[in-house]
């Protein structure tokens, strides 16, 4: 609809728009179509992890059965690969195929020619395997009613392409198409996009540099044919200008990355400062530091620590000299101090973020991880698997330490060894049974005594059966 529909009130039928991941708009479509995708409307779709857990297990039974019908055949294929990886290069083969949007089950073509008849043998004893486990992943899926991501690319593509009056009436829905991110596209969501701008005004964003997910066989290329088709129509637009950095960043920005992009075959485009969005407050801290860290071996997982916390110590003493403040005049807080919230730390991969959030909590500077440990890894969830834990065993040594620490409690570092050490002097005894005689334990914290108490009467609480509270 147009933007007059919406300003005229009609804000119902924003609920119609399709904005969605990929994945979300194919199983949106194979569940309004589902007699013509041949799918079971009600299908549930398996993540990543739960997808990937399944097709272990099912290569399991395959590689188990292989190993008892043709044990010979089964120990020449084995001592190919390094130790046991086997299973793990199966599936690797396996991932790539179908994102690709091959078939694993079709053994012809599936897999590059052998050179000689060791490899030959070889190379059909993996089809083999290939095929047995598509179809018994596929047999699985069909007993839960599940689809994973690939199954949703592949089966709206196919549908796609064998329903051609459907596929012009979906086509003919849209008006526009949006796609954000295109580098990261993979052929078959490439095709499918096709198929639905048919009809329709197709608008790609994307930056072929920036193109980060080949290990899921993301394609910039399919961005680039697109680009080059825009060009043609002059319907080409380079966002180049920036209406957030100052100056300063953009020129660092820019000085940094023109030499590296020399033989990349990316020619680099410089970023330029949007005029009508750069009128800043004149300041004399830079704008631009490079910390340089190192360690005696240079090894990068030596050197992290280091870097983690030096950032903190670098960020702590900027946020507590209060020399800085917002610069940018249309800004509404302009000339606030700067405070913590106003700090982001951005890093390539999650992998190494807990040393981060580690050096932060030493020096006291509150932080709120958007990534990282995910959501059953984060400290307020945490905190409250482990009370509920303790509400199920008030005797988990591990989660009521884990609740005394915490926010909830708050309970010292020194309070708690107290604790424990007059609970282990005990026989059997247990944190739940000292809080609350905390007070009278010698050389306990004064302000720690108070909290002390709360948790005891929980702990008693939670020692009493659930009948019995009942009653």
């Amino acid at each position: 609809p147009g933007a007059e529909a919406v300003d005229g009130g009609d804000v119902g039928l924003l609920e119609q728009a399709y904005i969605s991941t990929i994945h979300g708009f194919c199983a949106r479509l194979l569940r309004e179509h589902a007699i013509e995708a041949q799918v079971d409307p009600q299908f549930q779709v398996l993540d990543e992890v739960h997808a990937g857990l399944l097709r272990q297990a099912v290569l399991e039974r395959v590689l188990h059965h292989y190993s008892l019908r043709r044990p010979q055949e089964f120990l020449e294929f084995s001592r190919h690969f390094k130790g046991s990886q086997y299973p793990e290069a199966l599936l690797s083969v396996y991932d790539t195929v179908r994102r690709l949007g091959g078939d694993p089950g079709a053994k012809s073509g599936l897999l590059p020619p052998a050179p000689d008849g060791a490899a030959a043998a070889q190379r059909e004893a993996v089809a083999d395997l290939l095929g047995e486990l598509h179809c018994q992943y596929n047999q699985r899926k069909r007993l839960l009613a599940a689809l994973d991501f690939e199954d949703l690319e592949e089966l709206a593509l196919h549908m796609l392409q064998r329903e051609a009056a459907l596929a012009g009436r979906i086509s003919r829905r849209f008006q526009e198409v949006l796609v954000d991110e295109y580098q990261d596209t993979s052929p078959v969501q490439d095709q499918i996009i096709g198929l639905l701008a048919a009809e329709a005004r197709l608008f790609v964003v994307g930056d072929a540099a920036q193109s980060i997910y080949g290990f899921r066989n993301a394609d910039p290329e399919g961005f680039r044919k697109q680009a080059e088709a825009a060009r043609r129509m002059d319907g080409l637009i380079d966002l180049r200008q920036d209406f957030r950095s100052r100056p300063e960043i953009i020129a660092a920005v820019n000085r940094h990355f023109l030499p590296r992009f020399a033989n990349t075959g990316t020619p680099f485009k410089p970023l330029k400062t949007d005029p009508r969005f750069a009128d800043f407050f004149p300041k004399d801290q830079p704008s631009v530091e490079l910390l340089l860290i190192g360690a005696e071996s240079g090894k990068l997982g030596e050197t992290r620590p280091f870097e983690a916390r030096h950032l903190a110590r670098r960020i702590r003493d900027l946020i507590e000299s209060g020399a800085l403040r917002i610069t940018k005049k249309q800004q509404r807080d302009y000339g606030r101090q700067l405070g913590y919230g106003d700090v982001a730390m951005l890093f390539g991969s999650a992998s190494d973020i807990k040393l981060y959030e580690r050096a932060l909590q030493d020096l006291g500077i509150p932080y709120f991880a958007e990534t990282g440990r995910g959501f059953w890894g984060a400290r307020e969830v945490r905190d409250v698997v482990s009370f509920l834990r303790v509400l199920d065993n008030a005797r988990n040594e591990v989660a009521v330490a884990s609740v005394l620490r915490s926010p909830m409690y708050g309970l010292s570092d020194d309070a708690l060894y107290l604790l424990a050490e007059q609970a282990h002097a005990l026989p059997g005894g247990s944190l739940a049974d000292v809080l609350a005689e905390a007070e009278a334990i010698a050389g306990f914290p004064a302000e720690d005594a108070a909290r002390a108490g709360i948790p005891a009467e929980d702990a008693a609480r939670a020692s009493i059966p659930a009948e019995d509270a009942a009653r």
